[in-house]
């Protein structure tokens, strides 16, 4: 007997969409959100979402060349999904394409990790930096010497530090991921808070990967960060995981459970 689907449910507030949990639709701003801490950033009107292909379709239309057409094109079907594993999708294959149409510095370092990762692909090993990635690289670390924002130099950061994985340089990430720490202390922006953090979490552990001193970038990135009583959803409890062993648990006895 084939099992009859749910109907999924689209309306939802954004952040929980972007989360790609349940909403339970409360408003003006949903309990899943606030209960957790989180921003939430309302509700859209209904319509149709843009897929990652439309995403690419639009951002074509601003590229000078078919080679990056087709540099952000296997950036987002092949590379873009493999980073930093099965977590945080929408950021890779959303928010950066989107981002790209109107900054250089993403456009070029989209397009410098698709150079890298494709040629990684052909030879099973860390390729030495290709005269097209070297190109693009150049031209977002240029672009960001002289931004004022705040969220660009940390988009910037994030993704130097996939850049120089690439490449073995482990160091290189590493400087990077804790520039970007730096930065987020002091940033109050809600979209940076909201995306970059948890994106700033996963990477915190390279240090502990490659055997180097963790602490700088450890304690930096749980500053002000309470594990709640429950967690709402996987991801969640995900979030809290590499923050984990610098949060000092003293005698707590709680029981942490997924609220399902």
């Amino acid at each position: 007997m084939v099992r009859k689907g749910s109907k999924k449910v689209r309306t939802g507030c954004i952040t929980c969409k972007v989360r790609k949990i349940k909403c339970d639709e409360t408003r003006p701003c949903c309990r899943r959100c606030t209960n957790t801490g989180r921003n939430c950033d309302g509700y859209a009107p209904q319509g149709r979402q843009p897929t990652p292909a439309a995403h690419l379709a639009v951002t074509c239309q601003y590229l000078r060349t078919k080679t990056e057409c087709r540099g952000l094109q296997y950036f987002c079907e092949v590379a873009a999904p493999r980073l930093l594993g099965p977590k945080s999708p929408y950021f890779w294959t959303h928010l950066v394409m989107q981002l790209s149409e109107s900054e250089p510095v993403v456009k070029h370092s989209l397009l410098a990790i698709s150079s890298l990762y494709e040629t990684q692909e052909a030879q099973k090993t860390p390729p030495a930096m290709p005269s097209l990635a070297l190109h693009h690289y150049n031209s977002a670390i240029q672009g960001l010497k002289t931004t004022q924002s705040d969220v660009l130099a940390l988009l910037g950061c994030i993704l130097f530090t996939c850049i120089e994985l690439l490449q073995s340089n482990n160091g290189t990430a590493i400087r990077h991921c804790a520039h970007g720490i730096a930065i987020m202390e002091r940033c109050n922006n809600p979209w940076a808070r909201e995306h970059l953090v948890p994106i700033f979490r996963r990477i915190s552990v390279l240090p502990l990967l490659f055997g180097s001193d963790s602490t700088e970038l450890s304690r930096s990135i749980v500053l002000g960060f309470v594990i709640p009583s429950k967690f709402d959803s996987l991801e969640d409890a995900q979030d809290v995981a590499p923050c984990s062993k610098e949060i000092p648990w003293g005698s707590r006895k709680e029981e942490y459970f997924i609220n399902e």
